[in-house]
């Protein structure tokens, strides 16, 4: 029930954030559809410390004001919140902006450049996000209007009729994808804790310094920054640890081996176009061709192929690709390895329940890469990395 008194609003409603490939083709399809376009807005939002629950005030067009409180978990898909709103004049924001930020502290900002469209009952945000690579798309709906069953059915109605029901649905708030993103930046990866029984010539957490140590240490950064813009509010499989860190680990392997500073580059760089809404060409355009190359030459190239297609296609590319982007390919599935034996050793068997193969397809997969590494790191240099790889696969599959 929406609860009113003078400009302050109790509401119940329920929302969705996906990551989108092709925004032009959403917006072409909204207009297809009959969704009806209400405008363009740049909103700012000022979160603020807060005990329970989250409390921010949005500035829109620098004309309206609202004091927002409400309370979200943090989970993938269709999400739950109650959210108090409260109108202000400009004055008002004015002062109470002070008020808090002195009272409780700023904890960061939220700017966002927003289309809004309306489909039936819902509210659909098309979102670019100061400091966040790509664009997102919002849906929101007041469950005090149409229900949470009905709010949640034409959610997914809509999801189908954009065609985004591939997608991955995104568990964070921009603002918690923006924390995250200065908390990775500023600090290391802390190591994981070693397993006397890994037998390995590199640790667990790779004995490389940190990247801000290596001579080229600018570009290595910003491709550091690229990539946790472009995996921003993306997670591993089946956690809450935010993806940025495996292409982080990934780099710190490749930066103790005889390879090139593009193939570190490319490190960091490895799934951004895979997986996210980045293209080759702004690879190529940001960090010149060598390093697009070597991305391309690790990423899939179809992923609505079958996975087993995919998989034989990495395999049989790998046994001809250049000798770096078999380095970025080692290490990338070397950090996999690391991060799945210690996921063993917490939740068992139910590790392969994150997968959409089983046990013995990723065994397969990745004894058949062993092999081609065998094959292609035959130099006394390679071994160690490959020995890495060798001894983390035995380890997780014997």
């Amino acid at each position: 029930m929406v609860k009113k008194r003078d400009r302050i609003y109790f509401m119940t409603n329920i929302e969705r954030k996906i990551k989108l490939e092709d925004s032009r083709k959403v917006i072409r399809t909204l207009k297809k559809i009959g969704a009806r376009f209400e405008g363009k807005f740049i909103e700012r939002d000022t979160f603020y410390n807060c005990p329970n629950g989250r409390l921010k005030l949005r500035e829109i067009n620098n004309e309206h004001f609202k004091l927002i409180f409400y309370d979200r978990p943090n989970v993938a898909g269709s999400k739950m919140s109650e959210y108090w709103t409260v109108g202000l004049d400009s004055a008002q924001a004015m002062t109470m902006k002070i008020m808090l930020g002195d009272a409780l502290g700023n904890l960061i900002q939220v700017k966002k450049k927003r289309k809004l469209w309306m489909y039936e009952n819902t509210r659909i945000h098309i979102d670019h996000v100061e400091g966040l690579h790509g664009v997102f798309l919002e849906l929101e709906s007041a469950v005090d209007e149409i229900g949470q069953e009905a709010a949640k059915e034409e959610h997914g109605q809509i999801i189908n009729l954009l065609e985004i029901g591939s997608y991955i649905p995104l568990p964070m708030s921009y603002a918690d994808m923006l924390l995250e993103l200065k908390r990775v930046e500023a600090e290391s990866i802390p190591a994981r804790s070693d397993d006397k029984g890994m037998k390995k010539p590199l640790n667990d957490e790779p004995a490389a310094p940190h990247l801000a140590g290596h001579p080229n240490s600018e570009k290595i950064m910003e491709a550091y920054r690229f990539a946790a813009q472009a995996h921003a509010g993306q997670v591993r499989k089946g956690t809450t640890i935010p993806y940025i860190t495996h292409p982080f680990r990934v780099a710190k392997i490749l930066i103790d081996q005889p390879c090139s500073e593009e193939a570190i580059l490319a490190g960091l760089l490895h799934d951004t176009v895979e997986d996210t809404a980045v293209d080759i060409k702004e690879i190529r355009a940001s960090f010149g061709e060598e390093v697009a190359a070597i991305v391309e030459s690790v990423s899939e190239p179809d992923k609505s192929a079958p996975w087993e297609e995919r998989k034989e296609h990495t395999i049989n590319h790998l046994l001809n690709a250049s000798m770096d982007a078999v380095l970025v390919s080692c290490a990338d599935k070397l950090d996999n390895l690391l991060e799945m034996y210690q996921a063993y050793k917490n939740v068992g068997e139910d590790l392969w329940n994150r997968f959409r193969r089983p046990r013995g397809k990723q065994e397969w997969y990745y004894r058949s890469l062993g092999k081609v590494f065998k094959e292609r790191m035959v130099e006394w240099k390679f071994k160690p990395l490959l020995h890495a790889y060798l001894d983390a696969m035995h380890t997780l599959f014997g």
